[in-house]
């Protein structure tokens, strides 16, 4: 890895960590078909779920985080989170954000368990409003 690409990487770092049971997604883990976002990735095919768009250095991407992580961790059997670093144009991560009509950070999609595609979520970004929307939705 050259200079460029270590100053790159450093600069637009990962808020989420695969290890962590949140992987960052790409561009190949999507596909856009008659103005609906899809996701293809075989972890969350038919699975319900949340992606979360966001970039490193947005200061409340960065309050979400453990948020992110409390619900992946609570709801660990039922629901799959991933994210997308708006930022990583290296792996085509702003076409996603431009497909999926990412205009404010952080962004937050919910998972249609039926067709896989994304579904815009209009709500804030809270602990009740996430928890009162996965159990209306979710979890009944």
């Amino acid at each position: 890895m050259d200079n460029k690409d270590e100053e790159y990487d450093k600069l637009f770092m990962n808020l989420y960590d695969e290890n962590k049971g949140i992987p960052d997604l790409t561009y190949e883990d999507f596909y856009y078909k008659n103005k609906k976002l899809y996701i293809k990735n075989k972890n969350f095919l038919k699975n319900k779920g949340f992606v979360i768009f966001y970039a490193a250095w947005c200061s409340h991407c960065k309050k979400i985080t453990n948020l992110m992580y409390k619900f992946k961790n609570e709801y660990i059997n039922i629901l799959n989170i991933g994210a997308v670093n708006v930022e990583n144009v290296k792996n085509k991560n702003d076409i996603i954000a431009c497909n999926a009509n990412v205009t404010t950070l952080p962004h937050l999609m919910y998972i249609n368990d039926v067709d896989n595609s994304l579904i815009r979520y209009n709500f804030p970004i809270t602990e009740e409003n996430i928890f009162y929307f996965l159990n209306m939705n979710y979890l009944n």
